[in-house]
């Protein structure tokens, strides 16, 4: 697959500010043996999963390594010269298990991704939920419309951020696509998100909420996504507290900034091969 990520953030009334950034990334994807053994985890803190977990994650596990990877800012020109913060990306590996009805569970990261790449790869974990359409146990046909509901969490150090997002699909017809015949469903999303980040002498509150939509064309004779195309529209605010001197008094400074975020995705399969 071919991924490409546009993304626009800027702080509102201060166009100077915004940042235009465009990322492009070729995954291969393999299916692993049954006995074949996984590589190391790249941070063994993320395999401490829980066991339940573990014990419902049944189907195909599948393994997922970055071939190629670029990004750039488009805007602020200081940001231009940022080739060396996307190499973390290169030469990274995930995989999940992927269940009969398209759920994503029990994803890990493996060596060799680099550890500066974590929060990146976090990223990605909630991403390949989200992108992943989970099909109802019932049989759709053109017009049926089924939810997906995700609930991401991340705690780490000083810092809790959560998402919780609800994805609408749509079946609404069949295309031609390639040499195959593929299902056409539209997808609309509804998310919010906040994040809390204490440490040191200031305290960072952040909060959004966004819409988005986008179409999928499924192969449901490979079992594959051919392409998607995804676009989200959000906006938040910002606030940063600045702590007292001494334990207990009320904060010195408080600066508040409302953010605008516009997201394009776009993803296309470029082998044919299962």
């Amino acid at each position: 697959f071919r991924r490409v990520l546009f993304r626009s953030q800027a702080v509102r009334g201060r166009e100077d500010l915004r940042q235009i950034y465009t990322s492009s990334t070729v995954v291969g994807y393999r299916r692993m043996l049954a006995d074949e053994e996984l590589p190391r985890a790249a941070w063994m803190a993320l395999e401490k999963k829980d066991t339940a977990e573990v014990e419902a994650a049944t189907g195909q596990r599948i393994m997922v390594e970055v071939e190629k990877a670029y990004g750039g800012f488009e805007s602020p020109a200081l940001l231009k010269e940022t080739e060396r913060t996307h190499q973390i990306l290169r030469q990274a590996r995930l995989s999940y298990v992927l269940a009969p009805s398209g759920k994503v569970s029990d994803i890990r990261v493996h060596e060799p991704t680099l550890p500066i790449g974590r929060s990146s790869f976090e990223q990605i974990r909630a991403l390949a939920s989200e992108m992943q359409p989970v099909f109802p146990k019932r049989a759709v046909s053109i017009g049926d419309s089924w939810t997906q509901d995700i609930i991401y969490e991340d705690k780490r150090g000083s810092v809790v951020a959560n998402q919780d997002s609800k994805n609408v699909y749509t079946f609404t017809a069949w295309r031609p696509c390639r040499e195959s015949l593929c299902v056409y469903i539209t997808i609309k999303q509804e998310m919010r998100s906040a994040a809390l980040s204490g440490g040191g002498d200031s305290c960072v509150e952040a909060s959004s909420a966004g819409t988005g939509e986008g179409w999928m064309l499924f192969d449901p004779f490979a079992g594959q996504v051919v392409k998607t195309y995804w676009k989200l529209n959000g906006q938040g605010k910002v606030r940063v507290r600045q702590k007292g001197e001494s334990e207990g008094q009320e904060p010195v400074a408080q600066v508040e900034a409302e953010v605008v975020v516009e997201a394009e995705v776009t993803a296309e399969r470029i082998d044919g091969e299962p």
